[in-house]
């Protein structure tokens, strides 16, 4: 019997690690990431009989500082998004950005209400009897709580992180039940 499973992504996460393998490659600039491949490849490479049911993207759009360079961004952002609500059976969440200063006044951008959902996400499939393992693509340790909640309903958390181990937190490999790292091989599955 296959086993049902969500795929949880951070997009802010896989979009380090996707440029961290491209900025490797000399044509990276036209080499783009394939969400459907994404998805069929996650669910082979766990060497399981898995069905992902549903696919969840978190982000947030850019800082809007009023900047001619902001429409851009947020064009492009906006293209990206769409493209993604248009592959059957993904879902995005967006929280915002937020822009404060560090002590020497430099601007820092931070997402708000993208974990909250991710977290919130987590959970809510953890306790649906339909579902028996949730993938996850992140290298945040603020996820354990709620990773060792949804094993402590019986459900088994697969974690994708990049090949660097400074793309993840050690807390986090520990508290998954399988960890798989997406490597050069990975990356060449899923582009387009």
């Amino acid at each position: 019997m296959r086993k049902q499973a969500i795929l949880l992504i951070d997009g802010e996460y896989l979009k380090k690690v996707w440029n961290y393998y491209t900025n490797s490659l000399k044509e990276n600039s036209k080499i783009k990431l394939d969400f459907k491949k994404l998805v069929e490849v996650t669910s082979r490479i766990t060497k399981d009989d898995i069905e992902i049911l549903r696919n969840y993207y978190y982000s947030a759009p850019p800082f809007d500082d009023g900047e001619e360079k902001y429409k851009k961004l947020k064009s492009n952002f906006d293209r990206f998004i769409s493209s993604l609500e248009k592959i059957n059976f993904f879902e995005v969440k967006l929280g915002r950005t937020q822009k404060i200063n560090d002590s020497d006044g430099n601007p820092i951008f931070t997402q708000k209400g993208v974990d909250v959902q991710f977290a919130i996400d987590l959970i809510k499939w953890g306790l649906n009897n339909r579902v028996s393992v949730l993938i996850l693509i992140t290298g945040d340790s603020d996820f354990v709580p709620a990773i060792n909640y949804v094993k402590d309903q019986g459900k088994h958390v697969y974690l994708l992180t990049g090949e660097d181990s400074k793309t993840y937190n050690e807390n986090l490999i520990n508290s998954v039940d399988l960890h798989i790292i997406m490597n050069k091989d990975f990356f060449e599955d899923i582009k387009s």
